[in-house]
C-alpha cells in the first residue's frame, strides 16, 4: 500500500528533512544515526556527515506550503536562541517554537510502527490546517544546553499498561538549545476531569526547563537559571519521566545540571 500524508492523507512523494538543513549545517561532523521502527526490530544504523534523517510520510503541498511556511516562522525564534545570549520571547516565539517541535515530534514519531503512533489522524490535520491547533494535553519546553555542540534526539513511550492513560515524550537538542514535547493520552474509560499525573526523576526541573507550550502568562525569559552540562544532561531530560532509584539521582544531579554561559 503506498504511504499516505501524514498530515493530510494525500500520496506521500516528498522526502521530508525531519532536521532541516538550515539547522543541521551548524553541525556538520561524522557520526552515524539510529533508528528503530518498532519495539522488535532490529537498530539500524548509518554513517552520515552531519545530522540527518530524511522520511518520506509527507505530501509535496504539505512540504511545500504550511511546513515552509512554519520553518520560515521558526527560523528566526531558533537562531536567536542559537546566537543570543539572552532575550525575551513572547507568546507568538512561544507558540512558534511549541508549533515547530510538536510537529517535528510527529515526524520522529513515523519511525516507528504505526500501532505505536500515540498522535491522532485528526490532531495532526488540525496541526496542518488554517486552524494551527497545537494538540490537547501537549507541554512543550525548552533548556539551554552547556558544553554540546552537536544534535540529539530520543523518544519514549511512558505507557502502554491496560486501563493507564499514555505518553510519549520527545527530546531534541541542536547545539545549546534542548526542546522537549510531552503528551498525555487519556484511557478511554477515563472521565474527562480526571487528573492524570506523571512522575518524573529528582532534578531542579523548575530551574532548568523553560515551559512555552501551554503559553505562560508572562514572556519568557532565556536563558532559564540553569542549564543542562553536555550529553549527560540530555541523557538525564530524556529520561525525566522515567524515574531511578533517588540516591542514584541525587549523587548524579551534581554532575548533569550547571550555571548556563
Amino acid at each position: 500500500m503506498a504511504r499516505r500524508c501524514i498530515f493530510c492523507g494525500q500520496p506521500a512523494k516528498s522526502v521530508e528533512d525531519v532536521w532541516p538543513l538550515w539547522l543541521t549545517q551548524r553541525f556538520i561532523a561524522p557520526g552515524a544515526m539510529e533508528a528503530q521502527p518498532g519495539i522488535d526490530a532490529p537498530l539500524r544504523t548509518w554513517r552520515v556527515d552531519r545530522p540527518d534523517l530524511r522520511l518520506r510520510w509527507v505530501c509535496t503541498v504539505c512540504n511545500n506550503g504550511w511546513m515552509s511556511q512554519l520553518e520560515g516562522r521558526a527560523i528566526p525564534v531558533i537562531t536567536r536562541l542559537l546566537d543570543h545570549p539572552a532575550f525575551t520571547l513572547n507568546i507568538h516565539d512561544c507558540r512558534t517554537l511549541a508549533r515547530w517541535a510538536v510537529k517535528t515530534s510527529m515526524l520522529l514519531e513515523s519511525i516507528n510502527e504505526s500501532e505505536n503512533w500515540i498522535y491522532t489522524d485528526r490532531e495532526r490535520t488540525l496541526l496542518s490546517n488554517q486552524r494551527d491547533r497545537i494538540p490537547d494535553l501537549t507541554v512543550v519546553w525548552i533548556a539551554k544546553c552547556v558544553n554540546f555542540g552537536s544534535a540529539y534526539s530520543m523518544a519514549r513511550i511512558l505507557s502502554t499498561a491496560p486501563g493507564q492513560a499514555r505518553a510519549a515524550v520527545a527530546t531534541m537538542a541542536f547545539g545549546c538549545v534542548a526542546m522537549q514535547v510531552l503528551k498525555v493520552v487519556p484511557h478511554a474509560t477515563m472521565n474527562p476531569a480526571t487528573n492524570i499525573t506523571l512522575n518524573q526523576r529528582i532534578g531542579p526541573w523548575e530551574q532548568v526547563m523553560l515551559q512555552v507550550w501551554p503559553p505562560p502568562p508572562t514572556p519568557v525569559s532565556w536563558p532559564a537559571i540553569m542549564g543542562l552540562l553536555d550529553e549527560h544532561g540530555l541523557e538525564t531530560l530524556a529520561a525525566r519521566f522515567s524515574p531511578t532509584d533517588g540516591e542514584n539521582e541525587t549523587k548524579e544531579s551534581a554532575t548533569v545540571f550547571c550555571l548556563p554561559k
